[in-house]
Formats: C-alpha cells, structure tokens, sequence
C-alpha cells in the first residue's frame, strides 16, 4: 500500500510505499550543498515513523542515483535544519549508500 506524505504547507513531497519512505528528487535542485547532504521535512519524517517505515529511498530523477539509509540510522544521526523551507532532518551523503543505474558496464 502507498500512501502519500505531505510538507507542512499541505504539498505531497514523499510517499510511504509498505515500510519505505520513498521521495523522488532532481538532485542538482534539491541536494543540500554545505554540508554535502539530503534533507526531508520533519512532519514527513515523523508521519512515515507513524506508518511503519524502517527504510529511506532517495531517487535523483536526473543522474538516476538512488540513495538509501535504514530510517534508525537516519533518526540516530541526522540534524534539525531550518533554512526557510519549513522544519528539516538533515543527513550527510556520508550515511547514505549509493546506487548509480547509469554506471557502465564493462562486461
């Protein structure tokens, strides 16, 4: 079951797709730069612990990267933030495992 997840202001920003959290991103936008980071809005975070979330999936529609974390190491280590986008979770790139669909193979 998904089901959509909403900012502050009322926006769908993420949805909770079974125990995942899942937000799509165009990542030269979104990414967080100093520090080097990914940022999700509290309220979503706190409403997909509420739903079950065990997980966290970032997929950059751009570069096509897809960045997980598990959501306990995501609330063990991410920052409050708050730089006029409504209260945020911060976590470093350093935490996040990274998969690239568009690495070539040399097979």
């Amino acid at each position: 079951m998904t089901t959509a997840l909403r900012s502050e202001d009322g926006r769908v920003v993420a949805t909770l797709d079974g125990d995942t959290l899942k937000k799509r991103v165009v990542e030269v936008k979104h990414m967080l730069r100093v520090p080097p980071a990914w940022c999700i809005d509290r309220v979503v975070v706190e409403d997909a612990v509420n739903g079950g979330a065990e997980r966290i999936e970032i997929m950059a529609t751009d570069t096509g990267a897809t960045y997980r974390v598990s959501m306990a190491e995501f609330l063990a280590k991410a920052k409050p933030l708050n730089r006029f986008h409504n209260a945020q979770l911060m976590l470093p790139l350093r935490y996040w495992a990274t998969s690239d669909c568009h690495q070539i193979s040399m097979l």
